[in-house]
């Protein structure tokens, strides 16, 4: 839980000081772990699934598209990212509780842990599709 709260105030760092979207940090904050987390559980989902599973995993559960892909991307993120922006605002937004966690994790109060984490989760995934990928020759 250590780890997770050093992530999140390197993010609230990040988002804080973000020309771009600044005005909205404490949610672009929470997203930006919320949507690391769900490219995490992605790569463990195909780890899982390409190891023990053999396709038996099936997380639909609501039909938006009449494409089975597209429907298990967007189940994922919402059984992923919805429940943790909650879980992050009600535990770090709310009541200023960043605050005291800022002055308590003060050496992760810069951008260099988010940018690990972040690039990791998208990096995870990519890797390893990439390494199970038959070349045809």
């Amino acid at each position: 839980m250590k780890l997770y709260k050093k992530i999140m105030i390197s993010s609230i760092y990040t988002a804080q000081n973000n020309g771009f979207m600044s005005d909205w940090w404490k949610f672009t904050s929470i997203l930006y772990v919320a949507l690391g987390a769900f490219n995490y559980t992605l790569a463990i989902y195909f780890i899982l699934e390409d190891l023990f599973f053999d396709k038996k995993i099936n997380l639909v559960f609501f039909k938006i598209s009449s494409t089975e892909s597209h429907n298990f991307v967007f189940n994922l993120m919402l059984l992923t990212t919805l429940p943790l922006t909650i879980y992050n605002y009600y535990t770090f937004i709310k009541d200023d509780k960043y605050k005291t966690l800022i002055q308590t994790y003060k050496g992760s109060y810069n951008k260099l842990t988010f940018a690990i984490y972040f690039c990791l989760s998208i990096l995870f995934p990519i890797i390893y599709v990439m390494s199970t990928v038959k070349h045809v020759s």
